[in-house]
Order: C-alpha cells, then structure tokens, then sequence
C-alpha cells in the first residue's frame, strides 16, 4: 500500500472535520489560528512525552552487536 493512499484520505477528512469545528465554535480568523497555536502546542508536548518511553533495542549485527566470524 502506498503512502498516499493513507495520506489523502486523512487529510480530506481532517480539512472537513475542521472546517466543522470552525463552523460550530463561530471561530474568526484571529480565533482560529489561536486554536491552532493550542493544538499544536498540545500535540509538541504528547509527542515530547514519547521521549521518556523506552523500548529495548533488537539485537542486529553490525549495528547493536558486532559481528562474529566463527569460522
């Protein structure tokens, strides 16, 4: 599958969704790039807090483990 074929679709549906919130809030331009701002500062600081989870590492020779030559 295609990245585009995830892409578009997301965002077509993000466009209009939003384009429903600005109608129901009544937002004007100024409100809207506040919401915006706010958004965004929200998504920067749960994407920050990935920073603090940790996962073990696969071990791969040649890049977290040397390779062996048992031969």
């Amino acid at each position: 599958m295609r990245d585009g074929s995830i892409a578009i679709p997301g965002a077509c549906i993000g466009i209009f969704m939003g384009g429903c919130l600005l109608k129901r809030l009544e937002l004007r331009p100024k409100g809207a790039v506040q919401f915006v701002l706010i958004s965004n500062t929200v998504c920067l600081s749960c994407y920050a807090l990935l920073f603090f989870l940790g996962c073990d590492n696969i071990k791969m020779a040649g890049t977290t483990i040397p390779y062996t030559n048992n031969r």
